[in-house]
């Protein structure tokens, strides 16, 4: 609910409102639209999907909450920073239905104070204040004179009429969600959603991570996932030529196949928080890129058999 008795008049634009309503606009357009490189003013085709691409930014900076950006939609066609500008917010907004339904959820227990801050006490732990505010949405001003938006809800601590405000999600740090597969995607956002890790990019308690330390949960997915192929590929004696992407299968698939032997999401799980970090840093980012054609990089049958003889993952070997 937004309480318009305050001096603040407009209704505010949450991260999450700016996400749901630019995932709208991309569903509508999607597989049509895509960013481009440089295209020669001679390719005709080329420059009709530029164009296309640039029309679309143009709308979605005018739904976040931005005012740079919504002044700089105002004001140009295009501008090459958008893209990256835009990242935080199109690395949820293009989340398929594999992981959107997470997102949502996240989004929710985020807003509802159910989720840790910085020190690792759930916001809705906190004793709350009676500063006169309603539960809705909300602007302050920072020390530098931006707005910044806050989320409030009733405290369960406090006097009667007692709120707590929750800090808007910051776009930023989305931008580490641009190169991660979709199902390392839901490992992440699982975790995050567990409190494991915190929507923060500065230093948490010992035995939490932030968001910079997400990418060793994907590290290690790669890893199981890596190290899985591997096994398959060698039990059932394929050739070293065979080692491609058209052999290769993801978890989901693998998680489909061996359901029937005891294999279980949470077992998973388990079995890739155990992996230590200096295994998992090995692995490449994907399997079956062009660096494991040409065995670089880390990647290819030969390096992944050389990681294979050094794992002590026992749910792996067996």
């Amino acid at each position: 609910m937004f309480d318009n008795t305050r001096e603040e008049r407009s209704i505010p634009r949450s991260f999450s409102s700016s996400v749901r309503q630019i995932k709208t606009f991309w569903d509508k357009r999607n597989d049509r639209i895509r960013p481009l490189g440089t295209v020669s003013p001679n390719d005709v085709e080329g420059m009709k999907r530029k164009k296309k691409w640039e029309t679309f930014m143009n709308g979605a900076c005018k739904m976040t909450p931005d005012s740079g950006l919504m002044n700089s939609s105002l004001e140009n066609d295009y501008c090459k920073d958008w893209t990256n500008k835009m990242r935080g917010y199109m690395n949820l907004a293009q989340c398929g239905e594999m992981v959107w339904p997470l997102v949502e959820k996240f989004f929710d227990m985020y807003e509802k104070g159910l989720l840790p801050r910085i020190d690792g006490v759930r916001y809705i732990d906190l004793p709350g204040k009676v500063e006169g505010r309603l539960p809705g949405q909300y602007f302050l001003k920072d020390h530098s004179g931006r707005k910044v938006m806050y989320h409030c809800i009733k405290a369960k601590k406090g006097s009667q009429g007692a709120t707590l405000s929750i800090p808007d999600l910051t776009p930023s740090i989305f931008k580490l969600f641009d190169d991660i597969t979709a199902r390392e995607k839901q490992v992440v956002l699982r975790h995050m959603m567990l409190g494991d890790v915190i929507v923060t990019s500065r230093t948490v308690p010992r035995g939490r991570c932030n968001m910079a330390d997400l990418v060793k949960y994907t590290r290690r997915e790669r890893y199981m996932v890596s190290m899985f192929n591997y096994i398959l590929f060698t039990v059932e004696g394929r050739s070293k030529e065979e080692w491609t992407a058209d052999f290769f299968i993801g978890y989901t698939t693998i998680l489909e196949r061996y359901s029937k032997n005891g294999l279980t999401d949470e077992k998973w799980t388990e079995e890739c928080d155990r992996i230590p970090d200096d295994k998992a840093r090995k692995v490449p980012r994907r399997l079956g890129g062009p660096d494991e054609i040409n065995g670089e990089n880390g990647a290819g049958l030969e390096a992944t058999q050389a990681m294979y003889k050094e794992t002590n993952t026992e749910f792996v070997k067996t």
